[in-house]
């Protein structure tokens, strides 16, 4: 019987992993808010305003851009949700499909998780399944994984083979 959360989550190499993944996640951010930014200032530079006023949108820009963007994981602990429903998002990219698992707290607060034509989250995630949601590298983790026919690595999100305890991908650390 495999129910339960997984104590690998609390382990120094699994802390140090999510940190590594969060600060690549705010590098990216940065970097998205600085081509808003630096687009908003150029669109406004040919339409003639003032170099003070410009400066401060542009900052401005910045900043909500970063707030809007920028991942909500400084370290917060993982709260439990529940799996609702299952989504297809199909605003995406080159035509490609999101194919998700819509997931639910107790405050009613909701969680979309998928991937690009990666159906296999909807077959991980039953509707209903009781899951923790690692929020520092965005994982839903199962509670009760005794009904399982493979696992979800939880840092590249690959099918991997049930009892390994590391993901045959990324030779990451499982939550098993």
């Amino acid at each position: 019987m495999n129910m339960g959360y997984s104590p690998v989550a609390n382990t120094p190499e699994f802390r140090q992993l999510a940190a590594t993944k969060k600060s690549r996640d705010t590098i990216l951010t940065v970097v998205i808010c600085f081509f808003v930014a630096v687009f908003v200032t150029g669109a406004w530079l040919f339409s003639g305003m003032p170099e003070a006023s410009l400066f401060v949108t542009a900052i401005g820009v910045g900043i909500v851009s970063f707030t809007i963007f920028h991942p909500m994981r400084n370290n917060r602990p993982p709260v439990e949700m529940v799996a609702e429903n299952y989504d297809t998002a199909c605003a995406t990219v080159e035509g490609s499909t999101d194919y998700g698992v819509v997931f639910k707290n107790a405050s009613g607060h909701t969680v979309f998780f998928g991937a690009p034509e990666n159906r296999l989250i909807q077959e991980y995630y039953q509707i209903g399944d009781r899951c923790l949601f690692h929020r520092d590298i965005n994982f839903f983790e199962k509670y009760d994984k005794s009904g399982d026919t493979f696992s979800l690595c939880p840092f590249c999100t690959m099918k991997v083979e049930l009892g390994k305890t590391r993901c045959t991908h990324c030779d990451k650390p499982m939550l098993v």
